[in-house]
């Protein structure tokens, strides 16, 4: 038995490789998922356990909430805590006591992670804390700063496997448009 978290990419080769010897193959190739803020959600609780969640080993879950829906009214508000949270993390070797963050699993995925992370800064979105390059002082391994940004733009296109927060302004919907909005933007309940 093969169990395997991923790309589809990944997942497709995965799949090829174990059907040479019948190999039974359980996969789960999802993205990531918006973690939705209401309007009346504690923020010094929920955005700190939303950062945390994030950046749970190092990002690399298809777990991993790295978008943050929030009220547009509150975003200034979330953007400010996510990024103190973010800044607090401490990123280095595992072995180091003080370190909360190791490193991402590849330089392909750094570079992915990088390009991601500027494409959002390309686009628009502010800079909170973190950005592209890596940490001061950690030149060697494929550590990436603790980033938030915010934006008024809700790209989902990108699966993003990294410790990054991105916080985005939700519009209110009216109740008959939230199925179609979650399936544009792939978003599920935890």
């Amino acid at each position: 038995m093969v169990s395997f978290t991923g790309s589809t990419r990944a997942g497709t080769r995965v799949a090829e490789v174990a059907a040479v010897n019948v190999t039974r193959v359980h996969q789960e190739l999802g993205g990531k998922s918006a973690n939705i803020i209401l309007d009346d959600a504690d923020l010094s609780a929920a955005i700190p356990a939303a950062v945390g969640a994030c950046f749970l080993n190092s990002g690399q879950t298809c777990s991993a909430l790295t978008r943050l829906l929030v009220p547009a009214d509150k975003m200034d508000e979330v953007a400010a805590i996510a990024g103190e949270t973010a800044a607090g993390y401490t990123v280095g070797p595992a072995d180091d006591d003080g370190s909360r963050l190791g490193p991402l699993v590849s330089a392909a995925q750094w570079e992915r992670v990088q390009g991601y992370i500027q494409t959002g800064i390309d686009e628009g979105a502010t800079l909170v804390t973190g950005g592209t390059g890596k940490p001061d002082g950690l030149g060697a391994g494929y550590y990436v700063k603790p980033t938030d940004r915010k934006s008024t733009r809700l790209n989902s296109s990108h699966a993003l496997i990294s410790y990054a927060v991105f916080c985005l302004k939700k519009k209110k919907k009216k109740r008959n448009q939230h199925k179609r909005y979650s399936e544009k933007h792939r978003l599920t309940t935890n």
